[in-house]
């Protein structure tokens, strides 16, 4: 089956090492991204399915923001610079999202709970 694929695809035989090893890194990339992006939706609506339509409008906008950034930064340094500063700012951005969103979970369940606190001798 692999030989009647890479004969499909007219492949020289000193490539089909590179050509199986891109198009495995394809399917298991394409299975991570189907599993990644279901699980997180998932985890989404069942947390914050009431922010849906304010999650749309932030992420359309940092899509967009941040496409324009990486497109200015392309030309003006080298590739595996902007690569590994990518990494580091989207490393950053997701652990600043975790950091709020536990603390306002906290916050949000301590102010839910002081009402049920009763002070006596007032």
């Amino acid at each position: 089956m692999l030989r009647s694929l890479l004969a499909a695809l007219n492949v020289r035989p000193e490539e089909q090492i590179q050509v199986v090893l891109m198009l495995a890194v394809g399917f298991f990339m394409g299975t991570f991204i189907a599993t990644f992006s279901v699980t997180a939706e998932s985890l989404f609506l069942s947390q914050l399915s009431n922010q849906l339509n304010n999650a749309f409008l932030f992420a359309g906008l940092l899509g967009i923001v941040s496409t324009l950034l990486f497109t200015f930064f392309q030309n003006k340094v080298k590739f595996s610079s902007l690569m590994i500063a990518c990494m580091i700012l989207i490393i950053m951005f997701v652990h600043d999202v975790y950091v709020l969103y536990r603390s306002a979970h906290r916050n949000i369940i301590t102010r839910s709970s002081s009402p049920c606190i009763v002070s006596r001798g007032r």
